[in-house]
Order: C-alpha cells, then structure tokens, then sequence
C-alpha cells in the first residue's frame, strides 16, 4: 500500500502579537520541557491567538493540491509548517520524501553573495551533490534566463529574476514534494508558461505539489484538490471546483474583499461615511493591474458622506516583496503638504501616481482614507495587486526617474 508523501493531522499553530511576549513564552515553555512538564498547546494564553486550527488532509504521490484563501487565513504558515521551518502547536505532519519549497521570492539565497554561488548553496540545501550541481548548472541558468548576471550579487536582482533563479533549482533538484507559495505572481508570460510545462513535466514523473495561488484559473490548471482556509479554519477539502466556488462565496462575504470597480460595502467603516465603488486605472483584470515599468497609476473611491469632513488624509502603502523580507513604501496627501476635505453627499476621492518607479515586481497597494480630525479609519485594508511588467534596461525591482546633465563652467 502506497503511503501519502505528506499527512497533515489536526494541526493547530499559535502565535502572539508581540515579539516580546512570544520570548517569555518560549522560555516559559522551554523551562517547563526541561522539567519534565508538558507545555501548554490547548489553550490560548494572554495575547495570544490562533493562525490555525484543525487542519486535516493528505497528498498522494504526484497529485497537486491547491491552498486558497483571504490574506492573512493562514496558508503561508501551513506551506512553513509543511517545510519545516517551525513545528506545530499541536497535531503532526508527516512528510515521505524531499521537499523544495519556494515559500519567498529567494528564500534560501545569501543577497551578498553572486547568483553562481547560490545556485551551488540553495542546491546542497536541497540536497544536491556538487556533481549533480556542476551537471545541471547550465540548464538551471538558462531556464531562469539570468545568464549575463550569474556573477553578479543577488542583491541587485529584480525580484522576478530572484523568483526564476530559486523556481530554477528547486525543479532541477530530486525532490518528491514541491511547495510553492504564488511562484506566478512575479514573472512575465513567457516565464509563466515555462513555469506551467514544467510543473506538468514533475507531475509526470509523479512530484507532488502543494500551491499557494489567488488566481482561480491557475489553481484550476494545475491542482487535483483543494484546501479552503478562512481565518486559520478548513473549510473545505476536496474537488476544485467546488472549493473555488465556496472561496468565491467567501470573498463577498468577508471584509477583506475588495472588488475593484465594482459595489462594495464598507462593513468597518462609520455610519456617516461609505464607499460605494472602487475604480483602477489601469482597470483590473484577472486579480491585478498590469502597469509598465514608470507608468501612471490611478485610483478612485465614490463615497457618500452624511457630513462634511474637514480634514482628509489618503495613504497609500506599497508592499514590495524581497530577498531578505518585505519593504514598504508609504505615500500620504498630508504628508505631501495636501490637506484634503470634502462636503457632505456624493462624490469622489482620487490619487494619481503620475510615474511608479517599480520593475518587474508584484506590488501590493493598501490604501487607507482617514478622518484625521476624528482619528478615524474610513477605509482601509483592502489589498490592490500591481503587477509591474519588465523593463530589461532597468535593473532591481525599483528605480527613480532621474535626468542627468554636464554643464561647462
């Protein structure tokens, strides 16, 4: 009888919200286990929570399943927990097999260090001899299409070209599970459909594959069944379709949706004020906008207010994905010397980035409109994906639109 190269059972994670408090606990926990007694897994203790909660299904040996769910439901953490990066709260994961995971765009990669380096180090990692390495170097450069700077360091990487470099060993490693945290969110057509042909081609030789994705039509292309996580709890194992629909379901119904140019009601927001619609320009297509390198970028709320509001802030926070960890980038009308206002009834509220200064990226936008007079939140958390197409003058996943001069004295 063939075993399930991966066995998720009753798996719960806990965290707290604050790095302070996870260390006392931990030494708490740790002091305990050396006494012999048992640390506490049941129940929560003061600040902290649950990211999952009974989670339970299993892989077979070359099936593909698919993790969707709402930002922040827990799937990167079940990816982590998958991999072995931090063991569960409580419940076990059995894993038969090696595993490549690409949880992180680089993860695994020393940012000093050149891209020939990398591959050799990220493949021991992945258990590779350095004779296998040193047979398949050249097919991994040249599927991650970063030939001109293999020796150059991977902190000057785009993140597109990091992303393509770690999906490029991870597929030229023996492995029997690949773990893949949106390894398409980064990466123009081209690479996609080179993305997609291999990972049929692993499927064949019977590789496993857990995907993190958004992207329905992705998750319908590539994955058996599917695993629906809201809020840390599994809602549905099973047929792709119908979990698809339930997510479907699920995103209008919960907070975190937000349908760009389409009716959306603020459930957070105060009484006297709402959204009524979103509108991108460039429009959204196929859960993001796609945008070239310094283009414009603009975005537009109708409202309906019940009162005139004196003092108007709009921030926009812009979310770049790394090598080392995310960096953000916040932008805000009040800090640009803008005090906004607007009058009681229906109208509109605009911000316009004339030239945003990404390359090859997947940028995530959180914009906010806050009542600074009353301190008040009036739209927030409601996540806009960027994708910035690739400029191959440009080099790195961010540039300034700059002119040079020499003048003669």
């Amino acid at each position: 009888m063939n075993l399930p190269l991966i066995e998720v059972e009753n798996v719960f994670k806990k965290f707290t919200f604050t790095l302070k408090r996870g260390l006392y606990y931990g030494l708490i926990d740790t002091l305990s286990a050396m006494c012999g007694m048992e640390p506490c897994v049941d129940r929560l203790r003061d600040r902290e929570f649950w990211a999952l909660q009974n989670i339970n299904f299993s892989v077979e040996k070359g099936e593909s399943i698919g993790l969707v769910g709402c930002n922040g439901s827990g799937k990167t953490t079940l990816l982590r927990l998958i991999s072995g990066i931090y063991p569960p709260s409580k419940g076990s994961i059995k894993i038969r097999g090696t595993v490549g995971s690409l949880i992180a765009v680089g993860a695994g990669f020393h940012p000093h260090m050149t891209g020939r380096e990398n591959i050799y180090l990220n493949g021991s990692l992945l258990g590779m001899s350095i004779k296998d390495l040193k047979h398949s170097f050249d097919d991994i450069v040249e599927f991650a299409g970063v030939g001109h700077f293999i020796d150059s360091p991977v902190a000057t990487y785009s993140s597109g070209m990091s992303l393509r470099l770690a999906f490029s060993v991870a597929i030229h490693c023996n492995i029997d599970i690949l773990l893949a945290d949106e390894i398409l969110a980064v990466g123009d057509e081209t690479f996609k459909q080179k993305c997609a042909q291999k990972m049929r081609e692993l499927r064949a030789k019977g590789v496993s594959l857990v995907l993190v994705s958004h992207l329905a039509q992705q998750i319908r292309e590539n994955c058996d069944r599917i695993v629906l996580i809201n809020k840390g709890i599994q809602e549905y194992w099973g047929s792709v379709d119908e979990g698809l629909s339930l997510y479907d379901e699920l995103q209008k119904n919960d907070g975190s949706f937000m349908p760009v140019n389409g009716v959306h009601e603020e459930k957070e927001a105060p009484q006297y004020f709402r959204i009524e619609q979103v509108y991108t320009d460039p429009a959204y297509d196929d859960n993001k906008c796609v945008i070239a390198p310094g283009g414009s970028f603009t975005i537009r709320f109708a409202y309906h207010s019940e009162r005139d509001i004196d003092q108007l802030d709009i921030k926009l926070c812009f979310r770049v994905p790394s090598i080392m960890q995310d960096n953000y980038l916040e932008v805000s009308s009040m800090k640009n010397g803008q005090m906004l206002s607007l009058s009681r009834g229906s109208g509109q509220v605009c911000a316009t980035i004339d030239h945003l200064p990404f390359n090859d990226v997947e940028v995530l936008l959180y914009p906010e409109i806050w009542d600074v007079k009353e301190k008040i939140c009036l739209y927030g958390q409601r996540e806009v994906r960027l994708h910035m197409t690739q400029d191959p003058t440009q080099s790195g996943y961010g540039f300034f639109p700059i002119k040079f001069s020499v003048k003669k004295d």
